[in-house]
């Protein structure tokens, strides 16, 4: 499980309770009809709320950083120009997962 200090920034981030983010990825509930089963997840299932949970901040913050930046440099088409200033960022998420990744990396590197 994550470690007291990253749940701290979590919620802090997210602006919600430190019990609720804990509870969130510990246990799962169950709703039907009018009845509520919660139980506590296992260690390794645990972990995969976590990751999920960070894969979806991380798209989140991902398009708001795009959003902001094309916002930024956005130019009306004049009468005159035939192009645009646009900026292509590329962006590989889970690479790190691989054994090997120095490639991929070199990738990223060169194109960014």
């Amino acid at each position: 499980m994550a470690k007291a200090s990253s749940v701290v920034i979590l919620w802090n981030y997210m602006q919600v309770k430190e019990s609720e983010v804990l509870t969130a990825l510990t246990t799962r509930t169950i709703f039907t009809r009018g009845e509520t089963v919660s139980t506590m997840l296992a260690a390794s299932a645990s972990t995969d709320v976590r990751d999920a949970l960070v894969k979806g901040i991380y798209g989140r913050m991902f398009i708001g950083i795009v959003n902001r930046i094309n916002k930024a440099i956005y130019r009306p088409c004049n009468s005159g120009v035939q192009h645009r200033t646009s900026i292509g960022v590329l962006d590989i998420f889970g690479f790190e997962d691989f054994n090997n990744n120095r490639q991929i990396m070199s990738y990223v590197c060169t194109v960014n």
